[in-house]
């Protein structure tokens, strides 16, 4: 488990990922609400695609947590 500050808002969770893929799971206890993340992007490796699943990532816990 490992802690997550999100802009204030405290997080637990757990990620990994590989060549093909990658996930993440959080749980947010103001929210009380999980967070499940999967790609089918490889996540080792650095490209526009992967910055753009990041930032879709990002909007989409955004807009949870509003």
């Amino acid at each position: 488990m490992i802690y997550f500050d999100l802009g204030g808002i405290e997080a637990y969770g757990h990620g990994g990922g590989g060549v093909g893929g990658g996930c993440g799971l959080l749980y947010i206890p103001s929210h009380k609400t999980y967070v499940f993340f999967s790609t089918n992007l490889g996540v080792l490796v650095e490209s526009e695609l992967v910055k753009k699943a990041g930032g879709l990532r990002d909007a989409v816990l955004a807009a949870i947590l509003q």
